[in-house]
């Protein structure tokens, strides 16, 4: 299984730009991809100086995440990605969030089943085959998702229920609509459903003079959702080194995970503040063999500790940035290319790619603190990542809401493909790989 994906990527490994991943999607234009933040974000960042400080990392407390429970339901839902979607901070606006995995559905028998978020409750739709919509000509159904209760919040004395709904942006903040239904669009030969850039979900109390999301954790826009089994075959092994420019922070490196894009890649693995998260790199148009990983790519949301007593804390969002070095020292961000860092594509002769900083830019995760003394750099290194063409075959799941009995023991080949309960062979069960005579 070395050649992973090597006949059917032939244009990617020969030229470093592209692979042909396949992967059933509805033929219609996609809305531009932008990073969209605020003021707020270039304001922070214009300060050269003060950006290059370093944030211990072993400051870091937990994963900022809300007391929430969820409401349980009978019906299994599949586990899906989104490639690209939007996460809030209030602070900051919606960055960009590479391979969102937290939403789940099912789409069956006319009835539609979304669960935005992940161990949250699911909100319940009707397809509508027969109603014209905008996506009609490129065969897509239009489903209206019923807004419901999804989850409740346990606080101190009381227990606040909490609803999904739809919101309007403006100035970069979710405003609350009061509508009770809200609309996407379904594909059903890919089995993709798609709810539309224009709206974002979050949720909110059950008090409707409330404005504000619950949580900024809880609030996703333009969801684009495939089952995760899809994305399997074009998923390949690789590994990674980061040789950090900070005497505080250690040099990291490990196992790291690729997705195969046209013109880009996804990597799972490689960031010091959260290995669970996805960067993305695209190939540049001058060069097909050069990738931006570009700025303000949402990785995770974290407490930091304020101060070595441990006691109180601080609220800080890492993202992604692009620095400069020169002579082994960092000497800036990368302001000229939009704080973006950049990097060049090798085929080897062993059949593996490495992809690593150019000479001057250097990989880099900021931390936007709630004042810009909390601000600064989580870390910056010299990344190489090296993409072996071995398939992907573990962490493949069969999650829902509660799965039924039936689904708990899915059964999936080697390629991430379900399979019967008389297949033979080597298979994925319950996420381990087992033998079937």
């Amino acid at each position: 299984m070395k050649k992973f994906l090597l006949v059917a990527a032939l244009a990617f490994v020969t030229m470093g730009a592209s692979a042909n991943n396949g992967v059933k999607k509805a033929s219609f234009n996609r809305e531009k991809k932008a990073v969209q933040v605020s003021n707020t974000v270039v304001k922070n960042l214009s300060g050269v100086t003060a950006a290059l400080k370093a944030i211990d990392p072993k400051n870091v407390k937990e994963n900022y995440s809300a007391n929430v429970t969820r409401a349980d339901g009978e019906i299994t839902l599949i586990p899906a990605y989104s490639e690209w979607t939007y996460h809030y901070e209030s602070d900051l606006g919606f960055l960009p969030q590479i391979m969102y995995s937290g939403a789940s559905y099912l789409v069956k028998d006319g009835k539609a089943y979304l669960q935005p978020f992940a161990n949250l409750g699911m909100v319940e739709g009707v397809v509508e085959k027969d109603v014209t919509n905008a996506l009609s000509e490129k065969g897509a159904d239009s489903i209206t998702f019923s807004v419901a209760k999804i989850a409740s919040y346990k606080g101190d004395s009381t227990t606040i229920d909490l609803f999904l709904e739809p919101c309007y942006i403006a100035d970069y903040a979710p405003h609350r609509l009061n509508q009770k239904t809200f609309g996407a669009y379904y594909f059903a030969e890919a089995n993709e459903l798609y709810i539309p850039r224009s709206i974002a979900l979050a949720l909110f109390t059950s008090d409707e003079t409330e404005t504000d999301p619950f949580s900024t954790k809880y609030v996703a826009r333009q969801l684009d959702l495939l089952p995760q089994a899809d994305y399997q075959e074009y998923m390949s092994k690789a590994t990674f080194t980061a040789t950090t420019y900070f005497e505080n922070a250690m040099d990291w490196s490990g196992d790291a995970q690729a997705y195969l894009g046209d013109d880009y890649l996804y990597i799972k693995g490689i960031s010091d503040a959260d290995k669970e998260a996805w960067i993305e790199f695209d190939a540049t148009e001058d060069d097909a063999t050069v990738y931006e990983l570009s700025q303000n790519q949402w990785i995770n949301t974290y407490r930091f500790y304020t101060d070595a007593t441990h006691k109180e804390t601080y609220r800080g969002v890492v993202a992604t940035v692009g620095l400069l070095q020169a002579d082994g020292k960092l000497t800036g961000l990368n302001q000229a290319a939009k704080y973006s860092s950049f990097f060049k594509m090798t085929d080897n002769a062993d059949e593996t790619s490495t992809l690593e900083n150019t000479d001057n830019t250097v990989y880099g995760e900021y931390i936007y603190g709630e004042t810009d003394e909390q601000s600064g750099m989580y870390n910056a290194a010299n990344m190489k990542i090296n993409i072996l063409y071995e398939p992907v075959t573990d962490g493949i799941q069969s999650v829902g809401v509660e799965s039924s009995a039936k689904f708990q023991n899915a059964i999936y080949n080697m390629a991430g493909q379900r399979v019967g309960k008389n297949f033979k062979g080597l298979v994925i069960k319950n996420g381990k790989k087992v033998v079937v005579k």
